[in-house]
């Protein structure tokens, strides 16, 4: 018995024996691991550069499963937080935008954009909600404020937070708590165009001051011009005024922005008839 034994382990050990993984089987399977670690990886931060090109410019179609294929490889909270945006803004679906922005907070409690997107996004919440169901979109106004106080606390010079306090205020008639705000990010930021155009909407349609909305309008006309909704209300409120000609000018370049972004012919129509009764 001991014999044979002895026979199978001689057998075992003969000089002629090959494993079948040897070192050099090893390191080939280990440099085929790596190199598709790091094509997943080259493919993923190709896939970001183009979704963030294509977010700049607000083009969301293209963004989407871009940014779809992105999160397959790495599961980010920027990926998350920007399909988020995009089915907020684009797809107009509140619900999956916050289960985006949720779970990019899950990831990192303290991030700062996401945070800052919750408020907005009950903002949004608050916007399309009933008139009449104010119980509703007081509590959307609460919420929205909740994460804004959340965002400042992490870092106290976040602009756009201040942006949208500015809103917030606004859309609870507090009129000069929204200007402060807006302030304070101008203050923060240097000049940015949002906050004017925001400003200049409070005096417009709060506050019935004209000649100091046309002062913010124009400030935020000259940062930038191809903001369709800037060249609107410059067009009103030129109408108001009574400077007919100006006002021409800007609903002319208003069209001109509408069109260039596909606006459909009913929005067109709607504001033709909006001069008529202006102009």
């Amino acid at each position: 018995m001991h014999l044979k034994i002895n026979n199978i382990f001689k057998h075992t050990q003969r000089s002629d024996y090959k494993p079948l993984f040897n070192r050099f089987h090893y390191l080939i399977l280990f440099s085929f691991v790596v190199n598709i670690f790091f094509c997943s990886f080259n493919d993923y931060d190709k896939l970001i550069k183009e979704a963030s090109r294509h977010m700049a410019s607000q083009n969301y179609e293209e963004a989407k499963p871009l940014l779809q294929k992105a999160l397959k490889i790495k599961r980010s909270k920027e990926v998350l937080k920007d399909l988020g945006t995009i089915s907020m803004l684009g797809d107009y679906n509140l619900e999956q935008a916050k289960d985006y922005y949720l779970k990019a907070i899950y990831i990192d409690e303290n991030y700062i954009n996401a945070i800052h997107n919750m408020g907005v996004l009950f903002l949004k919440y608050f916007e399309i909600t009933d008139e009449k169901n104010i119980s509703e979109k007081n509590l959307h106004l609460k919420n929205a404020k909740k994460w804004f106080d959340k965002a400042l606390s992490i870092d106290n010079k976040y602009y756009k937070t201040y942006i949208e306090y500015g809103r917030y205020y606004y859309y609870k008639n507090n009129y000069k708590e929204a200007l402060n705000a807006l302030e304070t990010s101008v203050n923060i930021s240097g000049e940015n165009h949002y906050a004017y155009m925001l400003s200049g909407e409070i005096y417009f349609n709060g506050l019935n001051d004209y000649k100091k909305a046309l002062e913010k309008f124009e400030k935020a006309y000259l940062i930038n011009d191809s903001i369709p909704q800037i060249s609107y209300f410059l067009f009103k409120t030129y109408a108001n005024l009574g400077n007919k000609e100006k006002a021409e000018i800007h609903f002319n370049k208003y069209i001109f922005l509408l069109k260039k972004i596909d606006t459909s012919e009913e929005i067109i129509k709607r504001a033709e008839l909006e001069k008529e009764k202006l102009l």
